[in-house]
């Protein structure tokens, strides 16, 4: 009868000795090694770039812009998921024009600037004209600050 708590202690004690230790990584096989290199080697992580400027050259062959920005002047290609607004709408790279203020989110890719959208800001001129009406509001009245109270000497407590 003492051999069998003894026996539950030392058994407890293996235990916990064996899943508090380390163990020793399994080794992947050759194919898992490589296929992981392949993968790690291609994938690098996509940075998305922003820029704005004014657009000083469209390539309609090439579906590419140049757009001069404050550091410079670069080329963006479009391609066919390439989202262009101007304004709100949606446009496509046919109807935008030198001389248009361009903010593009672009990517590089293989050695090129691929654009991901171009929003084209539009002018308050071009299509938006607010008409002035014959009912002009009246003029606002002059508004008079009330006056200023005079600055009198302070007054003197009498003593107690």
């Amino acid at each position: 009868m003492k051999a069998q708590p003894l026996i539950c202690l030392l058994l407890l004690i293996f235990l916990a000795t064996d899943s508090c230790t380390q163990q020793p990584e399994k080794k992947a096989t050759s194919d898992q090694k490589s296929r992981g290199n392949v993968v790690s080697a291609k994938r690098q992580p996509v940075k998305v770039i922003y820029l704005s400027g004014e657009i000083i050259g469209i390539n309609r062959k090439t579906d590419m812009l140049i757009i001069r920005g404050k550091d410079g002047d670069f080329q963006v290609y479009a391609d066919k998921k390439t989202i262009i607004k101007v304004g709100n709408d949606n446009s496509e790279l046919s109807e935008l024009s030198p001389g248009n203020k361009a903010a593009v989110r672009y990517i590089s890719f293989q050695g090129k600037n691929v654009a991901k959208s171009i929003f084209i800001a539009q002018e308050a001129g071009e299509e938006h004209i607010i008409e002035k009406s014959g009912n002009a509001p009246a003029e606002p009245q002059r508004v008079i600050p009330p006056e200023q109270p005079s600055i009198s000497p302070a007054k003197q407590w009498p003593s107690s």
